[in-house]
């Protein structure tokens, strides 16, 4: 029998969903393997205390790129019909706000990189604000892009910030740079990036203001850009609480863990970005179809990011090993329990672009302050008693107890969406992923090189969970790519 909420979408369904994830799966690989490359380069070139210098920096980057945005160019790929009339105004609060924040960024750089613990961060703080102008004349180009699924433009953009960001951090780190080098190479690649968008998108806009367009559009954007900073500040209260009662260098160790823990999610969200919110803002008169599009959301990366995930918990130490080199091993216990955090990401990624498509920023913002204010004394009291090591703990205590359920919740309540669709699409491969990271973890103490316990422990715990739940799966997946691919926008 069809389960009705999984039945395809008929006038809903979208085939340029189909082309964009398809550009977006080949960015996504690509350049994800030339980012892993890369890093692989600068951990070998660049000390650990540089990098946990240069992770200060980005978070400080991190959390004032979200105030310069406010989040009013998501306006655009969600109103998908009126770009001409909001166009203007979005380009003029997008770029006055992020010169004003950038302005106070480099101003307070030395200050704010002392209360991190890291007085070396101040002159990358500074580079990072000149980086944010700069990207900031890419950003209506590239929502545009988004609202059309024109994700072999952005493939490009993207191609060509990281052949220039790469060659910068590879002469710069030469020279001794450390963490400059680091700074300076996401400037270049920002820089040639912004150029690329503004060409192939011919759909351009003037500065302008229309006070009548802009209150509505700082209703939907204000919530949304707090709720995307204390995101921010979610993913980094680790490394303000790290470096302040661990050091930089017990930082670096640490940032180099999140950053790998992150692999899976992040690989799967680069594919399905922009294209899930448009799709969703799509459908957001018509239940069934949210319904189907939010499923099929889910099965696809929980059914490829849970098995990722456990492959590199219980691979961790020679992953590390043979990737990093063995300088870098102290990372790999905070690795094990940190690749957890994906269950916890995932649902916030998939609520997330669902609340923003309809219009909940609100509500999603309130989500994001409780999981806030749960999550600080949490770690920094674990990270005070236990170390680095208590940070990825105090992640996944806080996301599983309180992030999920509030989630679930939330969306059930505002939305009509039921919880339902959360046990096949989760649990199923959260199941068979446990289950293959036993059995990869047992094939390690079996083996004594760390090459031969990667390459084994993977190919055992990948033959298990398709033995688990391949044909569940596929079919799935099949099902899918019939729909986004065969049906007319």
């Amino acid at each position: 029998m069809t389960d009705p909420e999984m039945s395809a979408p008929g006038d809903g369904a979208f085939s340029r969903v189909g082309q964009g994830i398809r550009w977006s799966a080949t960015g996504a690989v690509v350049l994800r393997l030339a980012q892993f490359s890369m890093g692989i380069v600068a951990a070998r070139l660049v000390a650990p205390e540089q990098f946990g210098a240069f992770a200060v920096a980005l978070t400080v980057y991190g959390i004032v790129l979200t105030m310069s945005d406010m989040g009013v160019t998501q306006a655009i790929p969600r109103e998908v019909t009126r770009t001409p009339e909001i166009g203007p105004t979005v380009m003029t609060l997008n770029m006055g706000a992020t010169v004003v924040v950038a302005g106070l960024m480099a101003w307070t750089a030395e200050p704010v990189a002392a209360m991190f613990g890291a007085v070396d961060a101040a002159p990358a703080i500074r580079i990072l604000a000149l980086t944010m102008c700069v990207g900031a004349l890419g950003t209506v180009p590239a929502a545009v892009l988004a609202r059309d699924y024109r994700q072999k433009e952005r493939f490009w953009s993207d191609a060509v910030n990281l052949i220039v960001s790469s060659a910068l951090l590879v002469v710069l780190a030469l020279q001794g740079y450390g963490a400059l080098a680091l700074a300076w190479s996401r400037f270049g690649g920002q820089a040639a990036s912004a150029i690329v968008l503004n060409v192939v998108c011919k759909e351009r806009y003037r500065f302008g203001f229309d006070k009548g367009e802009a209150v509505p559009l700082l209703r939907f954007s204000l919530p949304l850009a707090a709720a995307m900073g204390v995101d921010v500040g979610i993913n980094n209260v680790d490394t303000l609480a790290v470096g302040r009662f661990a050091g930089a260098e017990a930082l670096g160790y640490y940032n180099l863990a999140f950053t790998v823990a992150a692999w899976p999610i992040g690989i799967l969200s680069q594919i399905m970005m922009n294209i899930t919110m448009t799709t969703l803002a799509r459908s957001q008169d018509d239940l069934p179809t949210l319904r189907f599009h939010l499923r099929s959301l889910s099965t696809a990366l929980s059914g490829v990011a849970f098995p990722a995930a456990a492959m590199i918990m219980a691979l961790a130490a020679p992953l590390v090993t043979v990737v990093y080199g063995e300088r870098w091993l102290p990372a790999a216990l905070p690795l094990m329990t940190l690749g957890a955090f994906t269950v916890v990401k995932l649902v916030q990624v998939m609520l997330t672009d669902l609340f923003t498509a309809l219009g909940l920023t609100r509500d999603l913002l309130w989500v994001q302050v409780v999981w806030l204010v749960a999550l600080a004394p949490a770690m920094f009291w674990m990270v005070s008693t236990y170390g680095y090591e208590g940070a990825a703990i105090a992640h996944i205590a806080v996301g599983i107890l309180i992030v999920i359920p509030m989630y679930l919740i939330v969306a059930h309540r505002r939305t009509g969406v039921g919880i339902g669709w959360v046990r096949p699409e989760l649990l199923k491969p959260l199941f068979a992923s446990v289950i293959a990271g036993l059995g990869a973890s047992f094939t390690t103490t079996l083996l004594d090189h760390p090459l031969a316990q990667l390459l084994v422990g993977g190919l055992v715990g990948g033959a298990l969970y398709l033995l688990l739940v391949g044909r569940w799966l596929f079919g799935h997946l099949s099902r899918m790519r019939t729909v986004y691919s065969g049906s007319k926008a």
